[in-house]
């Protein structure tokens, strides 16, 4: 394939690819710099990868610690639930038991 077979074939590529978030790289000719190196461009993107992980991880963390107070707070409702429960009953058997001895 002859250079500009390659240039056609990926600007057609992209054509298709674009609605899936795949972008066509500028031409050579159009920019003013040199284009990066194999090893350059895999180093930068290695980086750029690894501090995605990175705030990925963090903000997987912070999730869970969110998670965790949800989950702590609802705790709480439920023993507050059991109390009132457990203090509706107590107040019955008081009431009962007042009835009981006024008679």
């Amino acid at each position: 394939m002859r250079k500009k077979d390659w240039e056609n074939s990926q600007d057609l590529l992209h054509k298709h690819f674009k609605k899936f978030g795949f972008d066509r790289g500028e031409k050579k000719q159009t920019r003013k710099k040199d284009h990066k190196n194999k090893a350059d461009f895999v180093r930068e993107l290695e980086l750029r990868t690894n501090e995605l992980v990175e705030n990925h991880s963090k903000n997987l963390q912070e999730k869970n610690n969110l998670l965790d107070q949800i989950i702590e707070h609802q705790n709480d409702l439920n023993r507050f639930d059991n109390l009132a429960f457990y203090a509706e009953k107590i107040k019955s058997f008081v009431l009962y038991f007042h009835e009981k001895t006024r008679v």
